[in-house]
């Protein structure tokens, strides 16, 4: 369904009153109707056009959808995708065209459309990302191998005698500028148009019958959560030979995790003569044990980024390991550990010099925070 100004379709304004949209609809349709405009290809392609409009802004469902999202949106809300000729207009609204501009413009009831199925499919952020196919197993809908799809048992006389075999009734509702019918599935036959006493016993006369059926489906490149595939033809059979419904496959893709969601934290524990004067200390991180080089002049507290060496999303990307340095001072020493710490007590410091671990600095696979 191709998106478009639903509300240019119809020559009303963005915020205008389901009287106005009913009104400017009796007027567009009656111009363009295809019983006044017979091999008119354009006129007719307008009347569906028109009548697109009409249906999603005409609900207050659909309509709030399509102001959010546009006709994607209603499609994945409502699963309205257009409608494919003529026929499918005057099968969606029944006869309200008999009602609007009189017994010359109502059409017979066409052969209706089966219904569509929704499954849902789950797939990682990978599959998303990259498309893939997915191999799904659903229960399809097909006509009943025993009536062949009628809907009555052999030799029976089908017809309902309260919608005449229809599956519908008719009811008059009033709308701003005149009353209008309503066609609603027959209360005695459930919509079949088969009499309850000639129903096919297997199907119980709905002409259906349910087999297990594999699907592979096609999963395009960057498909995002809440996408819906649609496979044509798989859905409910149309009864009284109608065409069959599609089957609506919702895609769903878990959230990705944020920067912080894939990092690891380590801490280490370092000796004052490696904090003092550098060196190499071993990290275990999710992709292996990493040697991370320590700069001299580290200080207690000090946070080292190891870039991509945290966890992995779905689709490879991954996070930092954030690694802390804690200085272990002694508790006992020895002599010579003794004089050593005396001797530097008691030397000068002298002037200040740089670490060379300012933050932002590299120091072999590790980076001062």
């Amino acid at each position: 369904m191709a998106d478009r100004d639903y509300y240019a379709d119809l020559g009303v304004s963005h915020d205008a009153t389901s009287e106005e949209i009913g009104r400017a609809f009796r007027r567009l349709a009656a111009k363009h109707h295809p019983d006044r405009n017979p091999g008119d290809k354009q006129a007719e392609e307008r009347f569906k056009r028109i009548a697109e409009a009409y249906n999603v802004l005409s609900d207050a469902a659909s309509r709030g959808a399509y102001d959010r999202g546009g006709s994607k949106q209603v499609e994945a809300d409502t699963g309205f995708h257009g409608f494919d000729s003529a026929e499918d207009i005057f099968s969606r609204f029944g006869d309200i065209f008999g009602d609007l501009f009189g017994d010359r413009m109502r059409r017979p009831s066409p052969a209706r459309r089966g219904e569509d199925i929704e499954v849902d499919l789950p797939l990682t952020g990978e599959e998303a990302s990259r498309g893939t196919v997915k191999t799904i197993s659903v229960q399809v809908p097909v006509p009943c191998h025993v009536c062949g799809g009628s809907g009555a048992r052999q030799g029976a006389s089908p017809g309902c005698s309260s919608c005449h075999g229809t599956g519908y009734v008719s009811r008059r509702a009033s709308q701003a500028g005149g009353f209008f019918s309503v066609s609603t599935p027959c209360p005695r036959c459930g919509g079949t148009g088969i009499d309850p006493q000639a129903a096919c016993p297997h199907c119980a006369g709905s002409g259906v019958e349910v087999q297990p059926q594999t699907l592979d489906v096609t999963i395009p490149a960057r498909t995002d959560d809440g996408t819906v595939l649609r496979l044509r033809g798989i859905g409910h059979p149309g009864p009284k030979g109608g065409t069959p419904g599609d089957l609506r496959v919702r895609v769903h893709v878990p959230s990705p995790p944020s920067r912080e969601a894939l990092e690891v934290r380590r801490e280490i524990e370092l000796d004052v003569s490696t904090a003092a004067l550098g060196g190499t200390v071993d990290v275990p991180l999710p992709r292996g044990t990493v040697e991370m080089r320590v700069p001299a002049g580290t200080q207690p507290g000090q946070q080292f980024r190891l870039s991509r060496q945290g966890l992995a999303d779905a689709s490879g990307k991954r996070g930092d390991a954030i690694v802390t340095a804690h200085v272990r001072i002694p508790t006992q020493l020895s002599d010579d550990e003794r004089r050593l710490m005396e001797h530097l007590r008691a030397k000068p410091s002298g002037s200040k010099r740089e670490s060379v671990a300012t933050p932002g600095r590299t120091a072999t696979r590790s980076e001062g925070i």
